[in-house]
């Protein structure tokens, strides 16, 4: 059974930071934690102009139910010639008149914004290039949120800080497994998340395993981005780039949990990228490593160099406005498994945890709670109350 640890972090902001101790099964009790903050800051934006127009926009819906999808297809033209330095906020005005800005991303040669609206009725929007540097805006348009029987985000309770509870202030019991990664039952990977191999025999598909879960009672799985499992940063990509296959891997996934009722906790990175317990994958498949043209030349830099940290915000980002939209995400996981890194010690985990927890906590309109692991029964609080 997990070991779960939920600590206060003495800020003005008291969000939670969700501590997984061992990664095996995730069934958590929370106590003693603060609300979740839903709203944060976004980042500062580079001082280079990155759109010339946006051309067309165009939105899923003009009708969205409360905690349903609201997402924006936009053509633009851009000044850069890589798609993902284009900075194009949308920015959401509430009925109660709270201020919103999400970030977009590419998708197959166009821009998406997704979004979640959270409040009963109309909602006013328009899109902002380069936000703060004289950049193209759009006019504004609306939509209307109309009330649905979602429950909402999860946080920590109000009035006891041992439950989770929906917004809406039904409980959530977590009961989950950690899944890791989708593979066939004769461990080697198939195409599963598209449906090839699926039958009696050998493979389950995605599809299965989450009919499987939600069979028995299932409602919380854990799942990794790897090098081998929704690698959407890679050697192949290079640093600062993203695979939009493994994305839309991601995307169904996400569908998948809500078409069963199951939240996805999602682990960010993994040890097993940082050392050499399982074959050298730090040096094979590592886009950091400078082995394969990254800036560090062990993992330790990882954690230390800036222009690593540069990137993998860059990442975190982009992970924040393609998919913290869901409320079927539960946490943010930053590490499977931390102390297993080569080389690696609280002296430079620490702080990097402190930098990078921040960041998403500014970055996620949502305020989903962060999380991190560590292998064993050592405990971190320090670690963990950043």
């Amino acid at each position: 059974m997990a070991k779960i640890h939920l600590t206060k972090r003495p800020s003005k902001e008291g969000l939670l930071v969700l501590a997984v101790v061992s990664a095996v099964a995730c069934s958590a009790i929370a106590y003693l934690c603060p609300y979740i903050g839903r709203y944060g800051v976004r980042e500062p934006k580079e001082e280079a102009l990155t759109v010339r127009s946006v051309d067309s926009v165009a939105p899923n819906s003009r009708t969205v139910p409360r905690y349903g999808l609201f997402e924006l297809t936009i053509d633009l033209t851009a000044h850069v010639s890589d798609p993902y330095d284009v900075r194009l906020d949308a920015v959401f005005i509430s009925p109660s008149g709270r201020e919103v800005v999400v970030g977009s991303f590419p998708s197959h040669g166009r821009w998406k914004v997704r979004f979640t609206p959270v409040e009963i009725g109309s909602y006013s929007y328009h899109l902002v290039a380069d936000k703060g540097r004289g950049g193209v805006s759009t006019p504004l348009e609306t939509f209307t949120c109309i009330e649905s029987d979602r429950p909402g985000f999860i946080k920590i309770s109000e009035y006891n800080g041992r439950y989770f509870v929906f917004d809406n202030g039904e409980t959530f019991f977590p009961v989950g497994i950690n899944k890791g990664w989708i593979f066939d039952v004769e461990g080697n990977r198939g195409d599963v998340y598209r449906g090839e191999g699926v039958g009696d025999g050998a493979h389950w598909d995605a599809e299965r395993y989450f009919d499987e879960m939600s069979a028995h009672g299932i409602n919380l799985v854990r799942v990794w981005m790897c090098s081998w499992h929704l690698d959407i940063e890679s050697k192949k990509t290079g640093l600062g780039s993203y695979d939009e296959g493994e994305a839309d891997r991601l995307d169904y996934l996400l569908r998948l949990c809500e078409k069963h009722n199951i939240r996805l906790m999602l682990v960010l990175l993994t040890f097993t990228d940082f050392s050499s317990i399982y074959g050298d994958k730090w040096t094979m498949d590592n886009p950091y490593c400078s082995a394969n043209g990254g800036p560090c030349a062990s993992p330790i830099d990882f954690f230390t160099d800036e222009e690593a940290k540069r990137y993998i915000k860059r990442r975190f980002g982009y992970i924040i406005d393609r998919w913290s939209y869901s409320p079927y995400i539960f946490s943010w996981e930053l590490w499977n498994e931390v102390d297993l890194c080569r080389g690696v010690d609280e002296g430079h985990w620490l702080p990097w945890h402190e930098e990078m927890a921040e960041y998403i906590r500014q970055r996620d309109p949502y305020g989903h709670p962060i999380t991190t692991s560590f292998c064993g029964d050592r405990i971190y609080p320090e670690t963990y109350e950043s």
